[in-house]
């Protein structure tokens, strides 16, 4: 077995979680989770004071962050919580560098090195962070462009580059490897033709954040077609153009662009995620700061130039214009937030959200019958299977879940068929072994079911003492 994942801080926060709250209520899970939140925006009001950023601009940025939509699949679900450990691990060193370049002191530099090294810890998608680094001393610094304030930057990153280097090392000796692609993956050509199209999605996700769900039907992409390539691609250029002429107007909203595209690079390797779960909300916890703090300055900039009013009464009314869109924004926050009330809720809207996905219905379908809806079930994964055959599946849940619940209205002949189908792509796959051996059993035919288990314990060497078990059950 193996995992990309390797999270020490998250690990260590669910443990905590843990041992304060068990598992029977998940109350405080949920209330740990929206103090994280509330630490982050905190963290980030803070941030954007030091910046100099007047405090009605650093509010307005603060409350529409606080409230947006595209945050509740970090807060509303517990797993979640991994996107706001590194959240307050990145801030927490930004805060840390800014005191750096103020006064110095060799305090300053453990708070910064400590919480960089916290935020790799808990999500490896910090790995870009020395790039934001590296653009906010040079933005902090006066003066003329030089090669002295290049060499400074640098400087002041190389300790942050090291304990990157020394994480790199660490993560490789647990794992074995930095990361490891999905076995689907696909090729780099499909990844860049894929990009504009996901960068696009992210940038309305912040924007117009009124079509939302656990997924959504971005697919890779393998042709460059007008519609999938290049309509995102002149999309993306036009919005990129407005991102740059923004972050040259303002110190803090160009420290928001290196903020927003070196958190969500991370997220452009496609490669990584299963066909279906290109794009996730998650991915956005961090860059929609870096996005505000963007789009912001550059309002008020604006405003400012073209009313003559003073920096103080333009950023007065820009958070009240931020009161009002907070509005609709609470109201879809609120709206979503039912969804994650449970699985079946979850899954359902899922299935709105992105009905062409098998992995959707998969899931609805699973749900449904674990809540005692079997007849809905059964319909959602025919569903499921109908949308994608076994032949071109990443997954084999849906054969068999169905074939379960195949079985439990004696329909064993297409239970069979199902579970045949599951071991001649995933020969491997135990549970299909299992539940091969269990509809045998439940025709009165142990002696097949003995021989299913035996086979397996034989293909499967690694899963002997399970199959040893159930052989000892069938001969009981």
């Amino acid at each position: 077995a193996w995992s990309n994942y390797w999270r020490p801080v998250f690990v260590l926060w669910l443990m905590l979680n843990y041992r304060l709250f068990g598992v029977e209520n998940s109350f405080g899970w949920h209330a740990g989770n929206v103090l994280l939140h509330a630490g982050c925006c905190v963290l980030l009001y803070q941030l954007l004071r030091r910046l100099k950023l007047q405090a009605n601009l650093a509010a307005a940025i603060t409350i529409v962050f606080a409230v947006h939509p595209v945050h509740v699949e970090s807060v509303a679900w517990i797993s979640g919580a991994m996107d706001m450990l590194l959240t307050l691990g990145l801030l927490g060193c930004l805060l840390g560098l800014l005191r750096i370049l103020d006064t110095g002191g060799w305090q300053a530099w453990l708070l910064s090195l400590g919480c960089y090294f916290f935020a790799l810890l808990s999500k490896e998608t910090a790995i870009l962070f020395p790039c934001v680094i590296f653009a906010v001393v040079l933005a902090q610094q006066t003066g003329p462009w030089s090669a002295q304030r290049m060499v400074r930057a640098a400087q002041t990153t190389a300790p942050f580059v090291i304990i990157l280097a020394c994480y790199l090392l660490l993560r490789i000796r647990c794992l074995g490897f930095i990361q490891r692609p999905q076995e689907e993956m696909c090729t780099i050509g499909e990844m860049l033709l894929s990009w504009p199209s996901v960068a696009l999605f992210y940038v309305r996700q912040v924007v117009f954040p009124f079509w939302i769900g656990p997924s959504y039907p971005i697919r890779i992409v393998t042709a460059p077609t007008f519609n999938e390539f290049w309509l995102p691609l002149m999309g993306f250029v036009a919005v990129g153009t407005l991102m740059l002429i923004a972050a040259c107007r303002s110190k803090v909203s160009a420290i928001g662009l290196t903020l927003f595209i070196f958190t969500l690079a991370p997220a452009m390797n496609v490669r990584v995620f299963t066909p279906e779960q290109v794009v996730h909300d998650r991915y956005l916890y961090l860059p929609l700061a870096g996005m505000l703090m963007i789009v912001f300055p550059f309002a008020a900039s604006l405003w400012k130039r073209w009313s003559g009013k003073t920096e103080a009464v333009v950023a007065a009314r820009m958070f009240q214009v931020a009161l009002v869109l907070c509005l609709p924004l609470m109201v879809q926050t609120l709206r979503y937030n039912r969804a994650w009330a449970s699985d079946v809720a979850l899954w359902e809207w899922g299935v709105k959200s992105d009905p062409s996905s098998m992995f959707n219905y998969t899931q609805y379908g699973v749900f449904l019958a674990e809540a005692g809806r079997p007849d809905e079930g059964l319909v959602a994964l025919d569903r499921a299977i109908e949308l994608l055959p076994l032949p071109e599946a990443y997954q084999p849940n849906a054969h068999l879940k169905r074939s379960e619940l195949l079985v439990e209205k004696r329909r064993f002949a297409e239970a069979e068929q199902d579970l045949r189908l599951v071991l001649k792509k995933y020969p491997s796959d135990f549970r299909a072994f299992e539940r091969l051996a269990l509809l045998f059993e439940r025709q009165g035919q142990p002696e097949k079911a003995e021989q299913v288990l035996r086979e397996a314990r034989e293909k499967l060497p690694f899963r002997v003492g399970e199959l040893t078990e159930a052989i000892a059950i069938v001969l009981y």
